[in-house]
């Protein structure tokens, strides 16, 4: 069916205006890619690349969704402009042929922290209830989760499609006395429209989180208060790591 078909895929990239210079490094990289190599077995292939800018994110990723629709492309790429990434990303997630895939992002901050979740045994109960998904260097393939942030996230024409301006709304909420982000209500209305969610360790190994330095998986972990011997299921960050981030900042 590939060879029957012209792919188009939209890149979207919301912003204030200004982008880091090893984003637009990879951006570059990676449309060089899009032009010298197929994807798939694709009769053509055609990317757009979009660039909302303003201080509302919400809105830019809604008006994103809305050129996707009016571009009626097959897949919307979401990729924030501080994000590294490997050239070949795109090629990596279309073929993974999923409705909603992306990057299992680390946050920028020490110790760093997955994006990815999965609701926790108490979830029913408790609706803050979140465990964490890590992309360890044995991490490989996809893997279903619950909620994944927008940093780089694909969705298909059909998940797209099914988005209304409400999902993208950003809210407070008392339990957790913070406001929820336009990706988590996104990530709400996807379940509740009955799409499935995955991770790609894969792509997610080759990205990075540019703050002061780039923030990876190697970054990621928890602080611990007790002596790991005591408490071996507790993640430690390993020390080289968070040498060398103080040291960069």
């Amino acid at each position: 069916m590939q060879r029957m078909h012209n792919l188009k895929v939209l890149l979207a990239i919301p912003s204030t205006g200004l982008w880091m210079a090893d984003f637009g490094s990879c951006l570059a990289n990676m449309m060089a890619a899009a032009s010298l190599f197929r994807i798939g077995e694709y009769k053509t292939q055609r990317v757009y690349v979009l660039n909302t800018k303003g201080s509302i994110l919400s809105k830019s990723r809604f008006l994103q969704v809305e050129e996707a629709k009016d571009l009626d492309v097959d897949y919307l790429l979401f990729i924030d402009s501080d994000q590294t990434f490997h050239r070949k990303m795109l090629h990596q997630l279309v073929l993974r042929d999923l409705d909603v895939v992306g990057a299992n992002v680390a946050t920028k901050q020490l110790p760093a922290q997955p994006t990815a979740r999965n609701k926790g045994p108490k979830y029913d109960q408790d609706k803050t209830d979140w465990s964490l998904v890590y992309t360890d260097p044995e991490s490989t393939g996809v893997e279903r989760v619950d909620r994944l942030g927008c940093g780089i996230l694909m969705l298909s024409r059909k998940a797209y499609s099914a988005l209304e301006p409400q999902d993208w709304n950003t809210y407070w909420r008392a339990d957790v006395e913070a406001f929820q982000g336009e990706d988590w209500t996104m990530m709400d209305a996807l379940e509740a429209k009955g799409f499935k969610v995955y991770v790609d360790h894969d792509v997610s190994k080759d990205v990075g989180h540019v703050g002061f330095f780039t923030f990876k998986h190697e970054h990621v972990g928890e602080i611990i208060q007790v002596p790991l011997e005591d408490n071996p299921d507790v993640r430690d960050p390993k020390p080289s790591a968070i040498a060398e981030a103080v040291g960069a900042l």
